[in-house]
């Protein structure tokens, strides 16, 4: 193809114009969902917080932690990684929106129905990190960028297989009764179910964890630091 062709270099400036505008889109739309999930998040505590036990106070903050670890990881993906959106684009982060949702208002049920919905959250890191995966390995823009990425995506799906196993056990330990039932949780019911989320949010606390450090090495190694100098 002639690169002096008028109409290829038409396509060429349409592709170059779609693929800018991906950060700020997945940005926008990412950050609608994190505010209606916050609100609802919200919504539920101040309807209910008197009546809250420490196992409720503990996933509402693990919930909150959850929404902001959720906008951490997923708008780092956006400004590294750049390629041709299409409706899989759209719909993943409604999906995450939808499971962190379910979370907000399960606080106000108990921690039986709040763990099955971190069964959700471990399914949809699951298929998120396989999504940007994918569609980073699809475009030769990002060949540089995936060098640095890999080592995270290493630990990621570490990550995430540890989920995928600790997020439906302890789904299951909470529906045989374990960590007692509903909001009704007292003794050592109650010492096991505060366990219990607290390993959510440590499982939680790896993503921020490997985030932080991949994107400083990245930083690093690319020489962004020393232009902001």
């Amino acid at each position: 193809m002639d690169p002096a062709d008028p109409e290829e270099e038409e396509r060429l400036a349409l592709l170059q114009q779609v693929r800018g505008s991906f950060s700020g889109s997945s940005l926008t739309l990412l950050s609608i969902i994190q505010a209606v999930a916050v609100g609802e998040l919200a919504t539920v505590v101040a309807a209910d917080y008197a009546h809250f036990n420490i196992v409720q106070w503990l996933m509402s903050l693990v919930t909150l932690f959850l929404i902001i670890v959720v906008w951490d990881h997923l708008s780092r993906d956006a400004i590294t990684f750049s390629w041709v959106p299409d409706f899989r684009d759209s719909a993943l982060p409604f999906l995450i929106g939808v499971v962190e949702l379910f979370l907000c208002h399960a606080v106000g049920v108990g921690i039986d129905v709040w763990m099955v919905g971190t069964v959700g959250l471990a399914i949809a890191a699951l298929a998120h990190l396989s999504y940007v995966q994918w569609r980073a390995e699809q475009w030769a823009e990002n060949r540089r960028m995936r060098a640095y990425a890999r080592e995270r995506w290493r630990v990621e799906r570490g990550l995430t297989i540890a989920g995928i196993i600790l997020c439906p056990t302890l789904a299951v330990a909470a529906k045989v009764g374990v960590f007692g039932t509903g909001v009704h949780v007292s003794g050592v019911h109650m010492a096991l179910a505060v366990c219990a989320v607290l390993l959510v949010g440590v499982w939680l606390a790896g993503y921020v964890l490997s985030t932080h450090l991949s994107w400083r090495a990245t930083v690093e190694r690319t020489g962004i630091g020393r232009l902001l100098d």
